[in-house]
């Protein structure tokens, strides 16, 4: 099922990738702008919007039946998705900053919902799913019709679990840094201020920080970077894009990427 559905795939985004030239990727400094104010406003409208309608579909246990709204603070994380490029041209021996599309849109971000200045849930804006509608006319049954967001976006706005936020603490941990994640990746990745390099920080059991590009060899694979690229976040009818570990076979490159950024309209 898995091999059918990237055929399927390459048909529909074969043209917009191929305008890609392969010599645009290149290893190069990579500079990112981060708009602050603009990343907030809009994490905060999405949160306010979400609590409204759970609070008023009346759902139990869920964060607006626990917490007031003006209790709540939030840390907005950028998301930025995979160039098409990726499709043709990642391999796993090719390092990923080149095809991470670092592209200042605001829509795409990561939420940290904080109580006293404790982190009590992260979650993706937009939804994974309602974007994998945009992007492909999927068959009848996966469309999120209104009893489906109810149950993956309503009555998912709860706390987390005790331990489970122990990867999110790095930007508390170090300030300085800027954090950002990949849309359809569980993980936050860290640019590093001094070194310019990128690491990813995430939790099996307990946290970790490691080099960016070998999280993703050893924990993602070029199979499910391709589909992301393409923009498969979620399973289709039950296609399975989990981890692939399918980069043992090659010889790795150093990564020698240098990332610099800057953050505009710090917030008070």
């Amino acid at each position: 099922m898995k091999k059918i559905v990237i055929i399927l795939l390459f048909s529909f985004f074969t043209l917009s990738v191929l305008g890609q030239n392969s010599n645009s990727v290149k290893k190069d400094t990579i500079s990112i702008i981060y708009d602050i104010e603009g990343y907030h406003k809009v994490a905060k409208d999405s949160i306010e919007k979400i609590y409204k309608m759970q609070r008023s579909s009346n759902i139990k246990g869920g964060i607006s039946s626990i917490y007031k709204l003006d209790e709540l603070s939030l840390v907005s994380i950028p998301q930025y998705k995979l160039k098409k490029s990726a499709f043709l041209f990642y391999r796993c021996n090719e390092e990923i900053e080149n095809f991470i599309d670092f592209q200042d849109t605001i829509k795409y971000q990561g939420v940290s919902l904080l109580y006293n200045e404790k982190e009590i849930m992260y979650l993706s804006i937009p939804n994974l799913s309602t974007e994998m509608e945009k992007t492909f006319k999927l068959e009848k049954g996966t469309i999120m019709d209104k009893s489906l967001y109810l149950s993956e976006v309503l009555d998912n706005f709860r706390v987390m679990p005790s331990g489970k936020n122990e990867k999110n603490k790095c930007w508390q941990q170090r300030p300085n840094n800027f954090f950002f994640s990949i849309y359809g990746i569980w993980g936050i990745f860290e640019v590093e201020k001094d070194s310019g390099k990128i690491y990813a920080n995430y939790t099996i059991s307990k946290p970790f920080r490691v080099p960016i590009n070998d999280f993703i060899r050893g924990m993602i694979g070029e199979e499910k970077i391709k589909l992301l690229s393409l923009g498969v976040y979620e399973e289709i009818n039950g296609t399975h894009i989990s981890s692939e570990d399918d980069c043992n076979k090659f010889i790795f490159k150093n990564d020698n990427i240098f990332v610099k950024f800057k953050k505009i309209n710090e917030l008070d």
